[in-house]
């Protein structure tokens, strides 16, 4: 069971009303979406007055924006296809009567 101390039960001021209780991890989420701020006052069972968010609770680092791999096209492999026309074939016994030139 949790102490006054150790709880999970954060509740936060939503446009001038106590909300939650929510965990820390659900705030976290919150700052993430930008539903809160750090500046927001928050309250948890032990702290003795409402407190500013970035006060107790590090935001989480900004997320990097993944982009998708250069994509593969065959322009740059296609250039060396008009000089296979050049290739020699090697037939099975060296019978070249059916190579054409």
């Amino acid at each position: 069971m949790d102490t006054p101390e150790t709880t999970d039960e954060w509740y936060y001021e939503r446009a001038g009303a106590q909300a939650g209780p929510v965990t820390q991890a659900a705030i976290i989420e919150m700052l993430g979406r930008g539903e809160v701020s750090s500046s927001t006052l928050i309250w948890r069972s032990g702290l003795e007055n409402w407190v500013p968010l970035g006060s107790v609770i590090s935001p989480p680092p900004p997320s990097v924006p993944v982009s998708a791999p250069p994509s593969r096209t065959l322009l740059p492999a296609m250039g060396f296809l008009p000089a296979l026309h050049h290739v020699s074939c090697v037939v099975p016994g060296g019978d070249f009567s059916g190579v054409v030139a």
